[in-house]
């Protein structure tokens, strides 16, 4: 009970510190044209949000989980890089090698990521498996992938690549900045936790693509370990989980979240929202 009373008042501490809850209205916010099309845009930004101890009473030491990155041991040979960046990133250990899950946001995430799993284990990387194609999943891989790796993914995996950096690739990562707070700093509400788990937003992606794709199951050894591969259709349509038999140990990128499943990308298309339910529960 003190520990929970503690974290709370260390989240509460942290909140008002940061600026995160305002006293005072919002100022105006002036934007003057930078180029001949544009115009002047004067905005006054809506007020700060109520503060809501109910949000943090419950999940307090998550929250200050999320300023923490640490490698988290599943079991022997299995571990996870959490906190480093938006996506967690997970290893396997076999006595041939390392499969490495999902690849974060950014190279410099990536990179923090790989120092600290080397730390643990000096073997070469021989698989690298895409859970789906989301930048906080796929925008690290050039500091993971090395000579001899093999890249995996779902076949939609680059149907779905191709449409969010090349197709929409400025709008979408527009649309990164504004979900950062990074478009417009003077909108943007401040949160307690650094914005590095944001790091790849903005910059034109340089995605280590697979050489090995898969319509619905996928099957590989190493080092005495059978990994499965799984088309689990969850947050996006290229999603994949891993299963490893032997250790019983499931991967799921991002089908589930600690309470319920994820559902809001399947409602982003209407059709896919009245199927939602039963595609997850299918996957």
């Amino acid at each position: 009970m003190k520990l929970k009373i503690s974290s709370l008042l260390l989240v509460v501490a942290v909140v008002f510190g940061s600026g995160c809850i305002g006293l005072r209205g919002p100022a105006v916010v002036v934007r003057e044209p930078s180029a001949v099309e544009e115009s002047r845009i004067v905005y006054s930004p809506p007020p700060d949000p109520a503060f809501n101890l109910g949000i943090f009473g419950g999940h307090a030491l998550e929250l200050l989980s999320l300023t923490r990155p640490k490698i988290v041991k599943v079991r022997d040979r299995v571990h996870v890089a959490m906190g480093f960046d938006l996506g967690n990133v997970a290893m396997i250990e076999t006595d041939a090698g390392l499969v490495i899950i999902d690849s974060a946001g950014s190279r410099e995430a990536a990179a923090r990521i790989m120092g600290e799993f080397r730390k643990l284990s000096d073997k070469p990387v021989r698989y690298l498996v895409y859970t789906h194609f989301h930048p906080d999943h796929t925008q690290g891989g050039a500091e993971i992938a090395g000579p001899g790796t093999e890249v995996i993914a779902t076949k939609a995996f680059v149907e779905w690549i191709d449409y969010q950096n090349v197709m929409l690739g400025p709008q979408h990562r527009r649309s990164r900045m504004i979900q950062a707070g990074a478009a417009a700093t003077e909108y943007a509400f401040k949160i307690p936790i650094e914005r590095k788990s944001f790091g790849g937003v903005g910059v034109k992606p340089e995605v280590v693509m697979p050489g090995i794709t898969f319509e619905s199951t996928y099957q590989f050894e190493l080092g005495g370990v059978k990994f499965e591969l799984f088309a689990t259709e969850g947050e996006t349509e290229d999603h994949l989980a891993v299963w490893m038999p032997g250790q019983r140990r499931f991967s799921w990128g991002i089908s589930t979240t600690r309470r319920f499943r994820t559902s809001q990308a399947l409602c982003l298309n209407p059709a896919r929202c009245a199927d939602g339910p039963g595609l997850w529960t299918g996957s």
